[in-house]
C-alpha cells in the first residue's frame, strides 16, 4: 500500500498516482559507497515519495533466492562497492520509514528481475538470453578533464515508454565519477 505522502513529493500526483515528470530530476550523491547509497534512498524518497522505495518490497521463491545469492557472489568478486551502496540504500530508506531487506535492494539491481520474470529464466543454460531483454536506453555525461573545455556535455536516447526517470550523478571518494 502506498503511503499518502504525495503532498511532500517533488513530482506531481493525480488522484494519488505518481506522474512522470516533464524533465528528469537529478540525483547527485558523493562520498563513500555507503553514504552514496544512503543519499540515493533519501533523494528518491524526497523526489518521488515513499512508493519509489516501497515498490522494492517483495517475497522471493527459493529459485529467486538462489539467483540473488549467485548475483551477490558476483558482486563480491567483481564490484564489491555495490554491496555497501545497497546497505546505504537500506539505511536511507529506514530513516524514511521504509524497511527494506538486502535481497529486495539486490533484486532491484539484478537484470534477471527486470527483463523477464525470474521464473522464466530459471533452468535456462544461457545467462542472458537475447530474446528476453526489453528496449533500453543509453546515455552519457562528461565534464572536467574528460572534455576539451571542461564544460558538461551529455545526451541520451530511449526506446521505451515514459517513466519515472532521473539523471544520476555519482561522485565517489575513491574511483571514477560518473
Amino acid at each position: 500500500m502506498v503511503k499518502k505522502d504525495f503532498l511532500k513529493a517533488e513530482i506531481s500526483f493525480k488522484d494519488g498516482v505518481p506522474l512522470a515528470p516533464n524533465a528528469a530530476p537529478v540525483i547527485m550523491v558523493q562520498g563513500s559507497d555507503f553514504d552514496m547509497g544512503y543519499q540515493y534512498a533519501q533523494q528518491m524518497h524526497q523526489i518521488f515519495g515513499s512508493w519509489a522505495l516501497e515498490r522494492l518490497k517483495r517475497n522471493f521463491t527459493k529459485a529467486e533466492t538462489a539467483i540473488l545469492e549467485d548475483y551477490h557472489r558476483q558482486l563480491e568478486k567483481h564490484t564489491p562497492e555495490f554491496i555497501d551502496f545497497f546497505k546505504g540504500i537500506i539505511a536511507g530508506a529506514s530513516v524514511a520509514g521504509i524497511d527494506l531487506l538486502y535481497d529486495e535492494v539486490l533484486a532491484d539491481n539484478c537484470k534477471a528481475f527486470h527483463s523477464t520474470p525470474a521464473s522464466d529464466i530459471i533452468g535456462r543454460q544461457e545467462s542472458h538470453p537475447a530474446n528476453i531483454s526489453p528496449p533500453e536506453c543509453s546515455g552519457f555525461a562528461a565534464w572536467g578533464t574528460a572534455t576539451k573545455d571542461g564544460r558538461l556535455i551529455c545526451g541520451g536516447s530511449g526506446d521505451h515508454p515514459l517513466s519515472h526517470e532521473f539523471l544520476f550523478v555519482v561522485l565517489p571518494d575513491k574511483g571514477n565519477c560518473y
